[in-house]
């Protein structure tokens, strides 16, 4: 996918050192809090945590006026008191990331109009029933549309 449609690739340059194969041009360096402008899209990395890995990032993008937070393989931390966005991507597996119970949490500080749970039932060890994210989502104070996708299906922000 990333050849063919020429892709670009942003992360910790101790991520991009380990892809092979790929145009060096399309790969962009970043760290915590830096932001990149990548055709009229503004990425800002955030801080994340993840028991496995070196350097994790999340990002913040910034497109036409809204703001898309896109958690990665991350679990909460203290940094999403501080992000807001109108979308949100956040994993649910609960293995070695988030479960279905602190993605809800995540949600709940950051307040998007729509959360998109991903990172789930691929597995055995991160099977989930995706009724439990909707409920949860459903007993807060203030309206935050679920949307489950399936692979391959897209979905736009109004």
């Amino acid at each position: 996918m990333v050849r063919k449609y020429d892709s670009k690739i942003i992360a910790h340059q101790s991520i991009l050192n380990k892809i092979e194969n790929s145009n060096r041009n399309n790969l962009i360096s970043i760290d915590e809090y830096q932001s990149r402008i990548i055709q009229d899209i503004k990425c800002t990395a955030q801080p994340a945590h993840h028991p496995t890995s070196f350097y994790p990032l999340s990002y913040l993008l910034n497109y036409k006026e809204q703001n898309i937070y896109f958690a990665g393989d991350t679990n909460l931390t203290n940094e999403h008191d501080n992000i807001k966005a109108d979308l949100v991507f956040l994993p649910i597996g609960g293995r070695y990331t988030r479960d279905i119970g602190s993605a809800v949490q995540a949600a709940k500080k950051i307040k998007p109009k729509v959360a998109i749970p991903m990172q789930y039932n691929t597995f055995e060890d991160i099977k989930v029933n995706l009724n439990h994210f909707t409920e949860k989502l459903s007993t807060l104070k203030f309206k935050i549309n679920p949307v489950i996708l399936d692979p391959g299906e897209s979905f736009y922000l109004k």
